[in-house]
């Protein structure tokens, strides 16, 4: 009974979302028929061929999506839709692998359910169907402390974050930044000395920008997750303390923990597995290699072209790509060189540990510099 109230709920927030947009009513029943459509043809036919098909199909539908000012869409409109799309490609995947029918109400629930249609995070359909088909007593956590404690964390993560854009958004383009008809964001003798100091400002920038972006998304994430306990849901975690990681390889494990696993597992893995399937590559560990490195640059390059598609989005993507390469490579070097027991000296070092923490940290807060200005915020 829960789920129908669920759904209920969620297509009222829906509704909300697009308001009286007819090109974004007419554009979200299309893909979610189409993408029903999809899943029973590749089920029915049991055609990989089909399904490759159709996941490129909605992949150059993203790309059409990117340009969404021009066909009518807010941002937030067009990440929901990505959203979406994310979805329908991991269930065409589930329906090559499974083969199995996903009922037409199960499958409208799964994609518009209102705690990850708007910007995930993404869940596979398996642990939700689990959740929706399961006979277990649900506790509903309305008196669970924690929840509530949470989702005002979340609040509080996406006021500071807000703040922050605001402000960001401000020393890049200063004076031009309003926030409402009735606001205008002023910084009055702090805002001077920094335009007029551009070091400085460069610097703030450069460690305001990620912790913003951390700080808006993860409240938000907050937010879904604990209301999503509320109506008796566990949705997966999508951070884990990044800032805290050692190398980016851990910076990838703890940040945007779907989209990552997503793409590892639909880009990175597939494709690997297919090289690997080759009986003259599989045999040679250096072509092996240089095939590992290949595809990383690639996974990277769809989640750059996924956040944007203008050159910035491109050089953070190579930026993350080969600082994950570099990663692989001095692990595999440490092995190389060092004893056993000295390898597990150097990764139990604090001393070692804390600085690997900080040059992440900076050369996290780099690759995010490199797009911090297209980033300038075309929805304030």
């Amino acid at each position: 009974m829960r789920f129908y109230y669920l759904q209920i709920v969620s297509l009222i927030f829906i509704y909300f979302f697009f308001e009286d947009n007819i090109y974004t009513w007419i554009s979200l029943i299309t893909i979610l028929l189409l993408g029903y459509l999809s899943h029973l043809i590749v089920v029915y036919l049991r055609s990989s061929v089909l399904a490759y098909i159709f996941i490129l199909s909605y992949l150059f539908l993203i790309a059409i999506y990117k340009d969404y000012i021009n066909i009518g869409l807010s941002i937030i409109q067009f990440i929901g839709f990505s959203y979406i799309i994310f979805r329908q490609i991991h269930i065409l995947f589930l329906s090559m692998d499974v083969k199995k029918y996903i009922s037409i109400q199960d499958y409208i629930l799964y994609q518009t359910n209102l705690f990850t249609f708007l910007a995930g995070p993404l869940m596979k359909f398996p642990h939700f169907e689990k959740q929706l088909k399961t006979t277990e007593e649900i506790n509903i956590e309305f008196n669970d402390t924690s929840v509530w404690i949470r989702m005002i964390k979340g609040f509080v993560k996406c006021g500071i974050g807000t703040v922050l854009l605001i402000y960001i958004a401000n020393l890049q383009h200063p004076s031009a930044l309003t926030v409402s008809d009735l606001t205008t964001i002023k910084f009055d003798e702090l805002n001077f000395f920094i335009l007029n100091f551009e070091i400085i400002k460069k610097i703030i920038i450069f460690f305001l920008f990620p912790i913003s972006i951390y700080l808006n998304f993860s409240g938000y994430c907050c937010l879904v997750i604990s209301s999503g306990r509320l109506f008796g849901i566990e949705i997966p975690e999508n951070f884990n303390k990044p800032w805290l990681s050692r190398n980016l390889i851990d910076f990838w494990s703890r940040w945007h923990i779907t989209l990552s696993s997503w793409m590892r597992d639909y880009v990175y893995i597939f494709f690997l597995r297919k090289i690997n399937s080759i009986d003259n590559v599989r045999s040679n560990n250096l072509i092996m290699e240089f095939f590992s490195i290949i595809l990383l640059f690639i996974t990277f390059l769809f989640i750059g072209l996924w956040h944007g598609n203008s050159l910035s989005f491109i050089y953070y993507a190579l930026t993350q790509a080969f600082g994950v390469c570099f990663v692989q490579i001095w692990g595999k070097l440490l092995k190389v060189f060092l004893s056993k027991e000295s390898f597990n000296n150097y990764m139990t070092s604090s001393p070692i540990r804390i600085f690997s923490i900080i040059i992440t940290l900076n050369y996290v807060c780099f690759s995010f510099y490199l797009f911090s200005s297209d980033a300038a915020f075309k929805g304030f």
